[in-house]
């Protein structure tokens, strides 16, 4: 009886434990609750894009500002072609990592991606894409690693905004504007 007990006791514990969300790959609502790209309940399913394997993807939404409050990596960020109305992704102090595919806009419209006192980090293979704007201020910086390319991005780096490039990484067919622009090369 005591065994029965317990167990009863434990199943219902489980109710009273929130759900809790994973990383995993998932679309931005059409009506999310905020522009905060790290709480769940703004994803279908309801998880954080937060992974190396994970894939983000933006189509018609009533919220198009969207905020990284936290560092976040994904393989890929896909703009379909539903999503007609231009999309900001802000860094706004922590680091969005591309480490897979890159940035791709099936959208017909330029996204834009504002980096202040932020870092976006293109590694691996990934690559910028075309169509796509990314503004650096404020100390906030792009950069690209490994192999990675800026592919046909346009790149504007205000006074203290800036683009690097290090290891094999290319600026591709990219305009890039304003700033500094740096390229490393790592011997050794």
């Amino acid at each position: 009886m005591n065994t029965l007990i317990v167990t009863a006791i434990r199943c219902s514990l489980m109710f009273l434990v929130p759900a809790l969300a994973y990383a995993g790959s998932a679309q931005w609502n059409l009506n999310p609750g905020s522009g905060d790209w790290n709480t769940a309940d703004n994803w279908t399913p309801m998880t954080v894009p937060n992974g190396p394997a994970d894939i983000a993807t933006f189509a018609l939404s009533n919220i198009t500002n969207v905020s990284i409050s936290a560092n976040t990596e994904v393989n890929s960020i896909v703009f379909t072609p539903a999503a007609s109305n231009p999309h900001t992704i802000y860094a706004l102090g922590p680091t969005l990592t591309i480490s897979g595919t890159g940035i791709t806009n099936n959208s017909g419209v330029t996204q834009n991606f504002i980096n202040y006192f932020g870092s976006i980090v293109f590694s691996n293979s990934a690559t910028a894409g075309s169509n796509v704007s990314i503004f650096n201020g404020g100390g906030g910086e792009t950069a690209f690693l490994n192999t990675s390319t800026a592919g046909n991005v346009f790149i504007l780096n205000f006074s203290t905004g800036g683009t690097t490039f290090w290891d094999n990484s290319s600026a591709g067919s990219a305009v890039i504007g304003g700033g500094r622009c740096v390229l490393y090369t790592i011997l050794g």
